[in-house]
């Protein structure tokens, strides 16, 4: 998931079956904000790849807050970053943890549907109206039923 963390609005997600490593769709994910003009990207570990920095670097002209793996010896973006990482900046990264709890909370944490492709309808249906909620909440609309 790519959260707009001043806002905190959904700008992206993906939705995959089954268990899966997170890096695996991280690129593409990046790649669906670039219509967002985004400034920086505050990423775990888990994805630290040489990669990954070089698509937000030149792809996308942002920053990148990775904290680098202890293998990380090489790499001209990967050893770059080393110098513009802060650790306030790289926590905003836990406002995707609190998106994800809100919509749990919410919505609830459960799927009630069976088959896969229901359940990541109703995956991305859940992604939508925390967004719908988020606009109301901070433009102070009220909606009645």
């Amino acid at each position: 998931m790519a959260i707009d963390t001043t806002n905190q609005v959904i700008l992206a997600h993906k939705i995959v079956k089954g268990p899966r490593h997170d890096s695996k769709d991280a690129i593409p994910l990046i790649r669906k904000t670039k219509k967002y003009n985004p400034i920086g990207f505050s990423l775990n570990k888990t994805y630290d790849s040489e990669e990954i920095h070089k698509v937000i670097h030149e792809e996308l002209n942002a920053s990148s807050l990775i904290p680098l793996k202890k293998r990380a010896k090489k790499g001209k973006y990967r050893i770059g970053s080393i110098s513009i990482f802060t650790k306030p900046k790289y926590h905003q990264r836990s406002i995707v943890e609190t998106t994800i709890s809100i919509i749990k909370r919410i919505f609830g944490d459960k799927n009630q549907n069976r088959s896969d492709k229901l359940r990541n309808k109703e995956t991305k249906l859940k992604n939508l109206c925390y967004d719908i909620y988020r606009y109301t909440k901070t433009t102070n609309i009220k909606i009645q039923i």
